[in-house]
C-alpha cells in the first residue's frame, strides 16, 4: 500500500509541475557574484505539446559600452523547477569573441504572491580548459504581461523566431510601455525585483531634459583627465558621460572605485554632460566627478534626475 501511495504522489507531483506554464515573457535582473553588479536579463520560454524552448538576452557593460547577447537556451523541467541551459549564441555584438564551450546553466523555480508570478534562483557557467573561472550569481524574473516594444520579441522577429514562440502573436502592436519595481515575499525572503530597464539612447533622449552648467573651469592642456566616483554612499546611480555630444563613456554603475577617462582636449572648450540614467536606490543620481588639467585637479559634485543633466563647461585659458 505504501508503495502505491508513493507513486501516486510522484505520479501527483509530476503534473502538478507540468500545470505550472512558465511560457511568456519574464524580466528582471541577472546579480554576478564577482562583479557584483545587476544586469538586465531576460527570457522568453514557450511550451509547445509539453516541450520547452527558451530563448535569452543579457547586456553587459564592456569598456563603458553596452554589448548584447542573444541564445538560445534548453529548458529542462526538474521536479523543484527548471533547469535552463545555453545551447547556441544567435546574435551579439561583443567587442570580442565570446570563450568557446563556456555556458550559463541557470535552476529557477516559479512561485506566485499577490499575482505576481516570480522565477528566482542561481545561476554558474562552466568551466573549459582555455577558460576555467567559475563565474556563479543570481536570477530573478517577473513575468511581464505586456509585449510592446519588447527588446527580445523585436531581436527574436528579426531573426525569425518568434513563430517557434506558443505565447506571441505578430499582430501584437508594438508600444512603449514602462516597466516597474515590484516588492515580494518569496519563501519567507524579502526580495525585490528589479526590473531593469534596457539601457537606453542618451544622445536621443538628452534633448528631453534641462541641462544646468553647474561649473566652469579653464584649461591648458592637450588632454583631460575625468574620474567618476558615487558622491558618498553607493545606491546604484548609473550615467553616461558625454562631452561635445559625444558619448565617451556609456551606461556606467558608479562605484568608491574611480571610473577613468582621458580625452584629447581639441578646440576651445569642451562640455561635458552628465546624463542620469537612473536615480539609485536614493533620489537624485549624484556623483563626483574630478577632472585633471595635468597636475591641476578640480573636484565637482553633481546631481540629476530624469528630467535635468548637470553639465560642467571647460575653455580653454589663453
Amino acid at each position: 500500500m505504501k508503495y502505491f501511495t508513493s507513486i501516486f504522489l510522484s505520479v501527483l507531483l509530476y503534473c502538478n509541475l507540468f500545470s505550472q506554464d512558465i511560457s511568456g515573457l519574464w524580466v528582471g535582473s541577472l546579480y554576478n557574484d564577482s562583479t557584483q553588479q545587476n544586469y538586465y536579463y531576460q527570457l522568453a520560454i514557450s511550451q509547445n505539446n509539453g516541450k520547452y524552448l527558451g530563448y535569452s538576452y543579457t547586456t553587459f557593460v564592456v569598456n563603458g559600452k553596452t554589448v548584447i547577447g542573444i541564445k538560445s537556451l534548453k529548458v529542462i523541467p526538474q521536479k523543484s523547477g527548471f533547469i535552463f541551459e545555453d545551447d547556441e549564441l544567435l546574435f551579439n555584438n561583443y567587442p570580442i569573441a565570446p570563450p568557446k564551450g563556456v555556458k550559463q546553466i541557470t535552476a529557477l523555480s516559479l512561485s506566485e504572491t499577490d499575482k505576481v508570478k516570480i522565477l528566482s534562483g542561481r545561476f554558474r557557467t562552466t568551466r573549459t580548459k582555455q577558460y576555467g573561472r567559475l563565474v556563479t550569481g543570481n536570477v530573478i524574473l517577473g513575468e511581464k504581461q505586456e509585449l510592446a516594444n519588447d527588446k527580445l520579441l523585436i531581436e527574436l522577429e528579426k531573426l525569425g523566431l518568434t513563430k517557434n514562440l506558443s505565447f506571441y502573436k505578430p499582430a501584437t502592436p508594438l508600444q512603449k510601455t514602462p516597466l516597474t519595481i515590484k516588492e515580494v515575499d518569496y519563501k519567507n525572503t524579502k526580495i525585490d525585483i528589479k526590473i531593469v530597464a534596457p539601457p537606453t539612447d542618451p544622445l536621443l533622449e538628452i534633448e528631453k531634459r534641462k541641462i544646468e552648467t553647474i561649473q566652469t573651469i579653464y584649461f591648458t592642456a592637450d588632454s583631460i583627465t575625468l574620474q567618476l566616483f558615487d558622491n558618498g554612499f553607493v545606491d546604484g546611480d548609473s550615467v553616461s558621460l558625454i562631452v561635445n555630444g559625444k558619448i565617451e563613456l556609456e551606461h556606467l554603475s558608479l562605484s568608491t572605485k574611480a571610473i577613468t577617462k582621458t580625452i584629447a582636449a581639441k578646440g576651445d572648450s569642451l562640455k561635458i554632460i552628465m546624463y542620469a540614467e537612473n536615480l539609485g536606490s536614493i533620489a537624485p543620481n549624484t556623483g563626483l566627478l574630478i577632472i585633471y588639467d595635468g597636475i591641476i585637479r578640480h573636484e565637482i559634485r553633481f546631481e540629476g534626475d530624469l528630467e535635468n543633466n548637470a553639465a560642467i563647461l571647460l575653455k580653454r585659458m589663453r
